[in-house]
């Protein structure tokens, strides 16, 4: 039985201040959400379109991470959410950083 119960590793906990720049973050990231969202939705250029779009799951991510951190004291027993594993995140993030560095269609 021992065995079990040291396969689960304790989520670590945020103090204080973190927890208040974790609502700040969180604050900025619902605000860039709605920028995204809108800027999606009024851009005519399909290729900064999909960009915008590309971006969200991350910001999801980081929105979510933040929330957990401020209001919860604890970081999210699984950290890649939206992501179906954390192997899925890190390719998501490797495929993003190139975009960013190299635009399609400029």
């Amino acid at each position: 039985m021992d065995i079990a119960s040291s396969a689960i590793q304790p989520r670590k906990s945020v103090r204080w201040p973190f927890r208040i720049l974790a609502a700040l973050i969180v604050l900025a990231s619902v605000v860039a959400l709605a920028g995204t969202g809108i800027a999606i939705w009024t851009r005519e250029q399909p290729s900064l379109q999909w960009q915008l779009f590309a971006s969200l799951p991350g910001m999801l991510c980081f929105a979510r991470f933040g929330w957990h951190a401020a209001v919860h004291g604890r970081s999210p027993a699984r950290d890649y959410w939206p992501f179906a594993s954390s192997r899925v995140f890190t390719c998501y993030t490797i495929v993003w950083m190139l975009m960013l560095f190299h635009p399609f269609g400029g």
